[in-house]
């Protein structure tokens, strides 16, 4: 099985950078890195350019938001698998790719395969070692989770309306009532540095809470 990586941007080009060039050491590398510059005005496009040409880049002149980023990504990936980060974030492991893939070759009905992570937005699992038991979940982070694409795209997929934010656990329902998996495992962990640059912490707030409270009208509408 072939794996994609995918990472959404705005005008974070320090914190892409570092992941980039971290995702450059993966072994076995990925068959490709997708990457969106949604709205983005501090470079971000010419470093692409520059340092990853092989890079499959689309820029959003105007942002659409991060759902609807990733959206596009999962439908033009070329790989089986998907492996979602944020700018700010990475595997701590170079051979997550060879530890991902036998999960979804052993278990066909699994969607979603998603990783503890280690944040400065919670400082405790910076240090962290025990990450709990693999155990099925109804919902995952973006940020570090791999995606089956077949099953993405027999689905519905993220919704955009949620613009930031929300579009995991909603996916993930759509997952469970198809019959498929939402699998958390420790076998690899994410570096997640939650950068505060270009963040509106009030802003996110409030989305996220409209996010919720609409997130089931948008489920049940589409079922």
């Amino acid at each position: 099985m072939t794996v994609s990586v995918m990472v959404t941007t705005k005008s974070r080009a320090t914190d892409l950078k570092r992941t980039c060039r971290i995702l450059r050491q993966l072994k076995p590398s990925p068959l490709e890195l997708l990457i969106t510059a949604d709205g983005c005005t501090d470079g971000t496009e010419q470093f692409v350019k520059s340092e990853f040409p092989n890079a499959k880049l689309i820029v959003n002149n105007q942002p659409i938001g991060s759902v609807a980023s990733r959206d596009r990504m999962m439908r033009e990936a070329r790989g089986d698998l998907v492996l979602a980060l944020d700018d700010d974030s990475y595997s701590e492991q170079s051979d997550c790719i060879a530890r991902i893939v036998p999960f979804f070759e052993q278990r066909p009905k699994l969607a979603v395969l998603h990783f503890p992570q280690r944040s400065d937005e919670y400082p405790k699992t910076l240090a962290q070692t025990n990450f709990g038991s693999e155990h099925l979940t109804r919902s995952f982070a973006n940020s570090g989770a791999v995606l089956r694409r077949s099953t993405y795209l027999q689905l519905p997929g993220f919704e955009s309306r949620f613009f930031h934010m929300y579009e995991e656990p909603d996916y993930a329902l759509q997952c469970v009532a198809a019959g498929y998996d939402v699998l958390y495992s420790p076998i690899v962990t994410i570096r997640h540095h939650y950068s505060g640059q270009a963040r509106d912490e009030i802003r996110i707030h409030h989305r996220h809470a409209r996010n919720e409270s609409k997130a089931p009208a948008c489920f049940m509408g589409r079922l």
